[in-house]
């Protein structure tokens, strides 16, 4: 994790980062291993936001601050971003995006005023139905319906799972995956009449 407040040329250096915690490789987790992860990361964040920190002593502030900490935004891959928002994953079902709400049968609607965005009230409300499902085989329908599941990250009063998720460049850029979502997912070729 990094702190937001300190300017960018100050923010990656190891001794400005923290380390929350690793998880066992080399495959992705699935949601059941990877939540009692964040369930610890999350138990350290709810104290930093509400009621935040005291440090009796700063650089600034001799007197001490009162300081508040919140995980905006998550940057991950896809996979883990998705995973920890308590999405399934974008290959698969009829809800493949995290922002919106736009469906497998509309995937070549490119004009994106069309494209309702998701909500994450409702977000909250369907991961709550799965949590509180009784049965593993409610929990299937609720999440094969609507593609969501509970996450620790929702007991964070402040997480939009919505909003705070960023695909981070490395994955985006650097290994194709943007070049792949294009040329593999949405059939933009060249050598295809329709193709850009």
């Amino acid at each position: 994790m990094v702190c937001l407040n300190l300017p960018p040329h100050l923010r990656y250096k190891p001794e400005n980062m923290y380390l929350a915690g690793l998880v066992p490789g080399p495959k992705p987790l699935c949601q059941h291993q990877i939540n009692p992860f964040l369930d610890i990361l999350v138990d350290q964040l709810l104290p930093s936001f509400n009621p935040g920190l005291f440090y009796t002593r700063t650089a600034d502030y001799a007197g001490g601050r009162h300081v508040r900490a919140a995980l905006v935004p998550l940057v991950s891959d896809i996979l883990a971003a998705r995973s920890a928002t308590g999405l399934g994953a974008a290959t698969r079902g009829d809800h493949f995006c995290s922002v919106c709400n736009i469906h497998k049968d509309n995937i070549e609607t490119t004009d994106h005023t069309k494209w309702a965005p998701r909500d994450a009230r409702t977000h909250w409300k369907l991961a709550e139905q799965w949590r509180d499902a009784t049965t593993e085989q409610e929990r299937q329908n609720i999440f094969a319906q609507h593609r969501v599941r509970w996450t620790p990250l929702l007991r964070l009063s402040y997480w939009d799972p919505c909003t705070m998720i960023v695909v981070d460049s490395m994955h985006n850029l650097l290994l194709g995956v943007g070049k792949r979502h294009s040329l593999v997912l949405w059939g933009m070729r060249e050598d295809r009449p329709d193709g850009d």
